[in-house]
């Protein structure tokens, strides 16, 4: 996860993602990465319409868990900042000689680790910008 305080904690999956590990993941991460993020209990969680974030078992813990949650209309255009920070992430990492999965990992971390403040507020920052290319583009697919 990511806020415009910096990035969250990066968390590694084992297997394939459904909604299980997805809740396992939010109990283990999300009070965690607010809390090294400085805004425990002052931030609005935001995910995409994936169907294990929309599930049953994800919005009864999103209930509980985080009552500020931006729920995203169907068909919704992918204005999702942490986009651009995975294509940031996987630019540097690239960078890196690797050869195994244990080097990814020590890859991915180091440059995780390296993304600053500032690049993360500047994408919080551009929210109401691509709000406003949405709206202009009455929903049709926008630059971002």
């Amino acid at each position: 996860c990511m806020a415009s305080s910096g990035v969250g904690n990066l968390h590694f999956l084992e297997s394939n993602m459904d909604k299980y590990v997805y809740c396992d993941i939010l109990k283990k991460n999300l009070k965690a990465s607010a809390t090294k993020l400085g805004i425990e209990n002052n931030f609005v969680f935001y995910q995409d319409n994936d169907p294990k974030h929309s599930s049953y078992l994800i919005r009864e813990w999103c209930l509980y868990n985080c009552p500020k949650t931006i729920k995203p209309p169907a068909q919704s255009p992918d204005i999702n900042v942490i986009e651009n920070l995975w294509n940031k992430l996987e630019k540097e990492v690239r960078k890196h000689e690797i050869s195994n999965k244990e080097d990814l990992k020590k890859a991915l971390k180091e440059e995780w680790e390296k993304i600053s403040p500032n690049y993360t507020k500047k994408l919080v920052e551009s929210m109401s910008n691509r709000l406003r290319e949405v709206i202009r583009n009455k929903g049709l697919p926008t630059r971002y």
